[in-house]
């Protein structure tokens, strides 16, 4: 009985497969397995794709989706494509089956999905590239972008922003290789990428106070979307059991217009003097600003003033001005900065093919590096000159995609494609990731190989638009494909062949972990950083309970994680030792190879850096405190006063007062949230000072 309810299910009125799926469910319950579905796909390491299970058995999967009681019934299905089921053909007219019609079948897959509520009070109701139904209005913003900004002769004019953005860079990580050990290499791209496209879009070289606060709040808004899904369900509901949460998002398009329509208006005040300038009779002699030497340039923003809605017959008003230059901004910042992260990664990892770029380099330059200050600057116009620099950009897109899946497509109308029935309004994603890791196309693809894409002589070079062959397609394919992506190679190749000529790149520790996590974009996981722990021990004056905490931060102070545990009897001086053995043991679990313990007891701090008495009663704990240290790249324990340890204290005290032996915080508890505002936020406390200390 079963088997025949299956059959009859798997077959339709186009004589097609329906896709393999789990059974329609309620309204709550197709929520819960569409989040694990998510999760399970996007958070898959890429060390274990060879058992990801979409590869074990349909190369397309089905999600069917019962809509809320109090809307029509309709059913939305999301399709998740896997590697090469689908090929170029499948996206051309000839492998779509259904009812003719008088244009391309292929605009049947050309629409977003419906767009939730909260994504239309950011995208100010479609009114963006990304978002706007296939249309007048989405092919006027696009034109615009690609006509005005991408264009190849607009490109080059900014090539004098991107080497102020290069100077910039290097200087700052120069800077820090100088103070630190190690550098946190992803916040300098984010900051360098950001810098080079405010300046695309609003024509003004910022302060870095005036970017932090664009970038602030662009960060919060990626960072904190996803948890805004929620709203979306049952969105007259869900507003009134998660007020705050609204307001939150609210909040949040608040401050993207407080902090972008200042320099809309200061841009539009520009672009208005220009042109009454350039009304001026021809024999006046027009004012020169030698001061500005930007100011000819055309941005983004310049573009989008005169523009007139085609279907409102209107132009865009302040509101979605904001909405297209933070679509803008956010998609060419974090994924060229992810990209540019991973691929310095490799190159970390892989020294010979590091060694084999500068080579290349060396060729073209003609100099060592960083010997001639004349000659520090790889040119645009030298990047056609090396190959193997392309190579491996395109091996680093492949392995390593910013985005395991494309933006989402929705059909129109019901369509077969590959033998599998696609229905209306049902959406469509393609697993990029998975496609660039397919061993059906590509020889060993968990290995990192740029010399797969050399190409022999005569042989085209490869076509990352799937024009003609899709083996990967981190930008996407078709009328729909990131008319970005030219720009992002000229980035991805313009700032590794600068980063590699001008130093040579070593892991802190010697190990590159691969690992990846999802956030806006998919990140390495473990990033090379320093940790700082902050430990404190605590002890009852009346029983001689004794008891210790301490705090895991990175380097930019965020919490990691916070512990506490009580220790019985004992001194002040064993909890206080007894804290640094559980710092290092918590560090070395976390994979942290670079760990800076901060303790406010000179004594311990002594103990453990100097050689250990033999008779000393501290003895055993201290060899295992250095057994631990052996264990790890670079162990620092430094000696800093009560009133910057107030955190670890705080935790230390905790535990004294609570029975359960040991505590994790994954987040800062509210018993010390105000602490850790105060620390992170670099508040400075008085310290009482004896005058006989400056005696």
């Amino acid at each position: 009985m079963a088997f025949t309810f299956f059959i009859l299910n798997s077959l339709n009125s186009h004589g097609a497969l329906v896709h393999p799926h789990p059974h329609t469910l309620s309204l709550f319950l197709h929520q819960i397995h569409l989040l694990l579905s998510s999760l399970s796909l996007l958070s898959s390491s890429p060390s274990r794709s060879s058992h990801h299970p979409l590869s074990l058995s349909h190369p397309q999967t089905i999600l069917r989706i019962r809509t809320p009681p109090s809307k029509p019934p309709r059913q939305t299905r999301p399709y998740n494509h896997s590697p090469h089921s689908l090929s170029s053909r499948h996206f051309h007219r000839r492998s779509i089956s259904g009812p003719p019609g008088p244009r391309s079948k292929r605009r049947r897959f050309l629409q977003p999905p419906r767009i939730p509520p909260t994504s239309k009070i950011i995208n100010s109701n479609q009114h963006n590239i990304n978002s706007a139904f296939y249309g007048p209005t989405w092919r006027l913003l696009r034109r615009n972008l690609t006509s005005q900004i991408l264009h190849p002769a607009r490109v080059r004019s900014f090539s004098g922003t991107r080497k102020w953005v290069l100077d910039t860079l290097i200087r700052s990580l120069k800077s820090e290789s100088e103070t630190k050990e190690s550098v946190k290499i992803i916040e300098h791209l984010q900051y360098a990428m950001f810098c080079l496209l405010v300046f695309m879009c609003f024509g003004e070289r910022l302060d870095e106070r005036q970017i932090r606060g664009v970038e602030n709040v662009q960060r919060r808004l990626l960072v904190n979307f996803n948890k805004f899904n929620v709203l979306n369900l049952v969105p007259r509901v869900s507003r009134i059991l998660y007020r705050k949460r609204w307001e939150e998002l609210l909040q949040i398009r608040k401050e993207m217009e407080e902090v972008l329509i200042p320099l809309i208006r200061a841009r539009k005040k520009v672009k208005e003097d220009r042109d009454r300038n350039a009304d001026h009779d021809e024999g006046e002699d027009k004012v020169q600003n030698a001061d500005h030497e930007d100011e000819g340039v055309v941005s983004y923003v310049d573009t989008l003033f005169d523009l007139e809605l085609p279907e409102e017959k209107r132009k865009l008003d302040e509101g979605e001005l904001v909405s297209v230059t933070t679509e803008f901004l956010n998609a060419g910042t974090d994924s060229t900065a992810t990209a540019l992260e991973w691929i310095m990664a490799n190159l970390v990892k892989y020294p010979h093919i590091q060694e084999r770029v500068f080579e290349e380099i060396k060729e073209v330059m003609g100099n060592k590096r960083g010997q001639d200050n004349n000659n520090k600057e790889v040119k645009e116009e030298d990047l056609n000159k090396l190959p193997y620099l392309k190579a491996v950009i395109l091996e680093g897109l492949r392995r390593h995609p910013p985005g395991h899946f494309l933006l989402p497509h929705a059909v129109s109308e019901d369509v077969v494609l590959n033998g599998y029935l696609v229905p209306k309004n049902g959406t469509i994603n393609v697993m990029v990731a998975e496609m660039g890791w397919d061993p059906k196309v590509w020889e060993n693809p968990m290995e990192f190989k740029p010399e797969r894409f050399l190409r022999s002589e005569g042989e085209e070079v490869f076509d990352i638009t799937g024009s003609k062959e899709i083996k990967m397609m981190p930008f996407g394919v078709g009328r729909r494909i990131c008319p970005g992506y030219n720009l992002a190679m000229l980035h991805l190749e313009y700032f590794v062949a600068n980063l590699v000529w001008n130093f040579e790149w070593k892991a802190a520790n010697g190990i590159v972990d691969l690992s990846e996590k999802l956030e806006f974009t998919v990140v390495m996981a473990n990033p090379l950083q320093w940790v700082k722990i902050n430990v404190d021990g605590a002890a009852k004056t009346n029983d001689s309970l004794i008891s210790c905490g301490g705090v895991i931060r990175d380097n930019n102070g965020s919490w990691i994680l916070g512990f506490t545990r009580s220790l019985g009897s004992g001194s002040a001086l064993l909890a206080e030792i007894w804290g640094i053995l559980l710092d290092i043991t918590k560090g070395l679990d976390r994979g942290f190879g670079n760990i800076i313990i901060e303790s406010d007891s000179l004594a311990a701090v002594h103990l453990v850096n100097k050689e250990c008495n033999p008779d000393h009663p501290l003895r055993d704990i201290i060899t295992k405190i250095h057994r631990l240290m052996s264990q790890a790249q670079n162990v620092k324990v430094v000696h800093v006063y009560r009133e910057a340890n107030r955190l670890a204290n705080a935790l230390a005290s905790y535990a004294s007062s609570m029975s359960d032996r040991e505590s994790i915080f994954e987040n800062v508890p509210n018993f010390c949230n105000h602490i850790f505002s105060e620390d992170f936020r670099k508040v400075c406390f008085p310290r009482r000072v004896s005058s006989q200390a400056f005696c």
